[in-house]
């Protein structure tokens, strides 16, 4: 397996027939296969129908930068949460002015760096963590300095009380 510097994974013939041998359901559609000669001339020599393997390591039109920014439009959710209002939601828990004032300030720099869809995702993973009772960490890193993922339960350090500053997480 392979990750190039778009984030793009590539796996060679012999690791797809693998994951197909220990894995029935294994889906290789839309996979980008490193040496894919063989497959492609099989697919092209037998006329079946069989799923398209891209090639992996075909030349990107856009730049690393505006290749990452137009995937942040795009997150696998349901559609109630591409369209829940999850500033409202965020402010409702706040109780305190001093919250409130945090959670504005943080929720600008969310919209700021287009991470709005991010927090939409997070909710919708928080639940289905709840649901199925999967235990979640206390949280790790520069995320710990955003109250919002705090209120959000998404880990377990209150950024107000330990007088941590956004900037931390996001600049």
């Amino acid at each position: 397996m392979k990750r190039d510097e778009y984030g793009t994974i590539g796996l060679t013939q012999d690791e797809i027939i693998e994951k197909l041998r220990t894995d029935a359901s294994f889906n290789f559609e839309n996979l980008f296969v490193i040496d894919g000669g063989k497959y492609l001339q099989a697919r092209m020599d037998s006329y079946l129908e069989m799923p398209t393997i891209y090639t992996w390591g075909l030349p990107y039109s856009e730049s690393i930068v505006e290749y990452h920014s137009k995937l942040q439009e795009f997150w696998l959710m349901p559609a109630s949460y591409q369209e829940f209002d999850i500033a409202s939601w965020i402010m409702s828990l706040c109780k305190t002015n001093e919250e409130i004032e945090r959670v504005n300030t943080e929720l600008e720099l969310y919209r700021e760096f287009k991470l709005i869809n991010l927090l939409r995702y997070l909710k919708y993973l928080r639940e289905i963590a709840d649901k199925h009772k999967i235990v979640w960490g206390v949280g790790r890193g520069s995320s710990c300095a955003s109250f919002v993922l705090f209120l959000m339960r998404i880990h377990r350090v209150d950024a107000l009380y330990y007088k941590l500053s956004i900037n931390e997480f996001l600049r």
